[in-house]
């Protein structure tokens, strides 16, 4: 901002104001924390209005960037009157954004009256207190999230798409775990087709050289014989299982705790762009979701959920890939070990 000349707007004309008040280039004087006018001091009634709108062109000659003169307002105003949600995707995205997952007294909800009327009563405070208490921000902002679905950047499945596996979901609900409101996806596969036939395999993030090879050998004969490979995509067992099965034909699927943007964990950046650009990733994260220990747990009914067996692979009693085994027992899903340095052949446990 120049100091040469500090001016402002009073009584019609431009006067001369103390040398503390910061002046923009072309003559305006202009205050951070003013939203309507952007002088220091607003014009009176008595006063007319500043030639602001014929000035515009010596800002821009200075370089000035004239849009950060009305940013304040616009944002301000885009709060006070939020977004109606009038459309069922739409409503997804704000529960999404909305929850945390799992998050079953919301999906029942859901289930009873629809995402319109749902997030309707959700935002109005009509809700009963069961499905509040699972709510942790009445007023998400999901405008980025319906534009990155305009663009193609990702997807957003509902149960209403025909592409959701309904099957699997259903005995979430039917035990109380929370079928998810809805799932974003990051990839070209069909979902829906691809469970069809799909194995989790999970286990330990500090996994032997020996585990390790027994969970890629394991990946790769899954995806040669037409069998999608679900993991995790983490350190250990579940990211060798997605290395072999991108050996194989069919494509497989990574369920993530966290945004379908965000590589985590960070060394697998490239294997969690290959599983995307062969098969899947999906999350009940919106985009930029960081992930959290719950969040694990979480993921991990959706990978017992989703498959119709379930491979353990050098997992110890206090491993999450334990709690999946656990939850896919409970769901009536077939379980499978390798324990550690244990010679083949294995049989079902």
């Amino acid at each position: 901002m120049s100091r040469a000349r500090r001016t402002r707007w009073a009584g019609g004309s431009w006067r001369q104001v103390p040398s503390c008040t910061p002046v923009i280039p072309g003559g305006l004087s202009w205050s951070a924390t003013c939203c309507r006018s952007h002088c220091t001091t607003a014009p009176s009634k008595q006063d007319p209005a500043p030639p602001f709108p014929s000035r515009l062109h010596g800002l821009r000659r200075h370089g000035f960037p004239i849009g950060v003169l009305f940013r304040p307002y616009s944002l301000r105003n885009k709060e006070r009157h939020p977004m109606t949600i009038t459309d069922a995707l739409a409503a997804r995205a704000f529960l999404l954004r909305a929850t945390e997952p799992p998050a079953p007294a919301v999906s029942a909800f859901v289930v009873a009256h629809g995402p319109v009327e749902a997030v309707e009563r959700i935002r109005s405070g009509a809700a009963p207190q069961a499905v509040l208490q699972e709510i942790c921000n009445r007023q998400p902002r999901i405008v980025e999230d319906l534009a990155a679905i305009d663009a193609g950047r990702f997807r957003l499945l509902t149960p209403d798409d025909p592409d959701w596996p309904h099957g699997g979901f259903h005995s979430l609900s039917e035990h109380g775990l929370g079928a998810p409101l809805g799932l974003w996806v990051r990839g070209n596969a069909g979902l829906a087709e691809s469970t069809c036939a799909a194995v989790s395999v999970v286990g330990s993030r500090a996994a032997t050289g020996y585990g390790e090879h027994v969970a890629k050998t394991l990946g790769m004969d899954l995806s040669r014989s037409g069998v999608t490979v679900l993991a995790s995509g983490a350190y250990g067992i579940d990211g060798h299982a997605h290395c072999g099965a991108l050996l194989g034909p069919t494509p497989p699927i990574a369920v993530l705790a966290c945004g379908v943007d965000v590589a985590y964990p960070q060394g697998h950046a490239r294997l969690l762009d290959s599983v995307a650009h062969n098969g899947l990733l999906i999350s009940e994260y919106p985009f930029g979701t960081r992930p959290t220990r719950p969040r694990f747990a979480a993921r991990g009914r959706l990978l017992a959920a989703l498959g119709v067996a379930t491979v353990v692979v050098e997992a110890g009693l206090r491993s999450g890939a334990v709690a999946v085994a656990y939850t896919a027992a409970a769901l009536g899903v077939a379980s499978t070990a390798f324990p550690a340095r244990s010679p083949p052949p294995h049989r079902p446990a």
